[in-house]
């Protein structure tokens, strides 16, 4: 399991913030923060929880995720990241994310579906060996209001979003950020859109753009296949 290494970028950042030395974390979990600016470097799963994890501890802040998705650019995700700045569609973008979702993160799945009027965005991952899967996954989740933001605007709120974990103690965090109904303790982690929103053209929709990126975000796959060996 990797991760595209300048999705770092975010994670030194917020450290920083909280007036906390990155260097050190880094080095704990075997990370040479040079990766964070080379696009064709990739890190481990088990490295970014242990940076995410101690991170977390050392701000003593539990609204620590929602500062993080705060701190996210589409660069920190790539091709894939203008790739959404410049979709058509809430949906469409979302697509690209669940199609090429192994250029940022391996075991991250993104199933999409369509209930009557609703367009829902389910997230899958693979948790074990995790400090804390709770904070992984609202961290996932706030990454991915955050992006919506970015293109729909910042009075963005999903209809409903539901999580695997339990009511966490900073509940208030949560309605704070997410600015929706939220549910806890369910079989699924999922956010629910109206299908009219993500379905509504985006402003930053651009076809010359988007197709580039997406033929960068196919050639960097591809890479990645290769050496896969």
């Amino acid at each position: 399991m990797s991760l595209f290494a300048p999705s770092l970028n975010y994670l030194w950042k917020v450290i920083s913030d909280f007036g906390i030395d990155p260097l050190p974390l880094f080095e704990q979990a075997g990370i040479d923060p040079a990766l964070r600016l080379d696009v064709s470097a990739r890190v481990s799963a088990r490295q970014m929880d242990e940076l995410v994890w101690h991170a977390k501890q050392l701000s003593h802040d539990e609204a620590f995720a929602f500062k993080l998705a705060a701190r996210v650019h589409p660069s920190y995700l790539g091709a894939l990241g203008y790739a959404w700045m410049t979709s058509a569609t809430l949906r469409k973008a979302f697509e690209r994310l669940s199609r090429h979702t192994a250029m940022v993160y391996d075991e991250l799945r993104v199933p999409l579906e369509d209930h009557d009027d609703e367009f829902h965005v389910i997230i899958e991952n693979n948790e074990s060996g995790l400090h804390d899967p709770a904070l992984r996954e609202r961290g996932k989740m706030a990454i991915m209001v955050q992006l919506c933001r970015m293109v729909c605007g910042e009075q963005f709120n999903p209809t409903r979003i539901s999580f695997r974990h339990a009511m966490p103690g900073n509940a208030p965090a949560y309605y704070e950020y997410f600015r929706c109904h939220l549910d806890f303790d369910t079989e699924v982690a999922k956010m629910v859109i109206p299908a009219a929103l993500a379905d509504a053209e985006l402003p930053g929709f651009n076809p010359q753009l988007v197709h580039t990126f997406d033929e960068l975000i196919i050639e960097y796959l591809r890479q990645r296949d290769r050496s896969d060996i």
